[in-house]
């Protein structure tokens, strides 16, 4: 049985003169136009930048552009959940190449950084940019100050709070559709996820319709999935009335535009199983567009999070007006085999379940990887 494929990007800064700064893995979340948006965990030291503290486990959603000569990352506190500040290169537009499923990024960095804290604003290393802007062909240097002088008049000039707002506008704003604009938080908050997209078939003319008119309305811009973490090492999946014999997968429904996947979930939960629960991690984020044979298409984003009851002796309730005929619970391991048995269906569930397995192995493999969990 085939897993999916997790998305990777490589970013690579450069100085001035060609040699490497720094190189990071990191996972693609976002493309719309020139604008990338990854987001990656940092691993070093300890590091403190004028009033910004870097800690190890901290989440940096990170954005690029093909266009603009400064980059922006966010960086979200591992501990508190929560958005620490901003740290701002001044630097060559990014590079992006794609070859093979794997994404690079790649640009020069140009020395001065701009950082930004919810009461203070530093500007650091002018010295480094002055030597670096010398480098420069003339365009490109005239290019450069512009965006030097753009980022002194929206982060210097009106204060801390004013540009704070610039600065979570530019990343969140890089969202494609209804169904990603709180991805970037979504990932600061609950964790770097694994990446999947793909393509799939719709499964009926029915579900077309169906699908598109929910998503046109509103009512279904996304989908959170949960993975359960119960005592033992064990999960939970459920069959509904109209699925096919046999069929079990990981439960979760629709996130209606507007609110939070991580809410999504937790809703989710309550309504499906009674349980009140609590975000511990975002597992994975699928991207999959769903094409009718007509050529009608929707994306619907998958957003895969590990929760925990907060009362681990309570029961899960199967909820009658859900359509949930029974659950079962499973070792988390047996993950991987119910993606193996989703891809197994055949006639006109063969789509469905090709959909829902994706959620399953993208959760299988980040447990596996990435948490403890026995």
């Amino acid at each position: 049985m085939k897993l999916p494929d997790p998305l990777t990007v490589e970013v690579t800064a450069r100085y001035p003169d060609g040699r490497v700064k720094a190189t990071w893995p990191a996972a693609p979340l976002l493309s719309s136009g020139p604008c990338r948006v990854i987001a990656a965990t940092w691993s070093r030291a300890e590091t403190v930048v004028g009033p910004l503290r870097f800690a190890p486990g901290d989440v940096l959603v990170e954005r690029y552009d093909e266009d603009q000569w400064f980059n922006v990352f966010a960086v979200w506190d591992r501990l508190a959940r929560s958005l620490r500040g901003f740290y701002v290169n001044v630097s060559s537009p990014v590079r992006e190449e794609v070859a093979a499923g794997r994404i690079t990024l790649a640009y020069t960095d140009l020395g001065l950084d701009f950082v930004v804290t919810r009461d203070e604003v530093h500007a650091l290393d002018a010295e480094d940019w002055h030597r670096a802007a010398a480098t420069l062909q003339p365009a490109a240097r005239r290019d450069a100050e512009r965006a030097v002088a753009l980022l002194r008049r929206q982060l210097l000039q009106p204060g801390p709070a004013a540009a704070w707002r610039w600065l979570s506008e530019r990343v969140a704003l890089c969202a494609a559709g209804p169904g990603s604009q709180f991805l970037a938080e979504t990932a600061g908050r609950w964790g770097v996820p694994l990446v999947h997209r793909d393509r799939i078939d719709f499964w009926s003319a029915a579900d077309v319709a169906h699908w598109l008119a929910m998503y046109e309305r509103g009512e279904r811009v996304a989908e959170a999935i949960y993975v359960l973490r119960l005592p033992g090492g064990r999960t939970l999946l459920h069959t509904k009335d109209f699925y096919p014999e046999g069929a079990f997968r990981l439960p979760g429904g629709g996130i209606p535009r507007g609110e939070a996947p991580w809410d999504g979930a937790v809703r989710e939960a309550a309504e499906e199983t009674g349980l009140r629960t609590r975000p511990v991690a975002l597992l994975g984020y699928a991207e999959i567009e769903l094409v009718a044979a007509s050529g009608a298409a929707v994306t619907m984003p998958n957003y895969i999070f590990l929760l925990e009851p907060l009362d681990p002796e309570a029961e899960p309730v199967p909820a009658a007006d859900e359509g949930i005929r029974a659950f079962r619970t499973v070792p988390w391991t047996d993950l991987a085999a119910s993606a193996g048995a989703l891809l197994g269906l055949e006639g006109r569930w063969r789509n469905w379940g090709r959909y829902r397995a994706i959620s399953h192995g993208l959760a299988y493999l980040a447990i596996r990887d990435r948490y403890a969990w026995s």
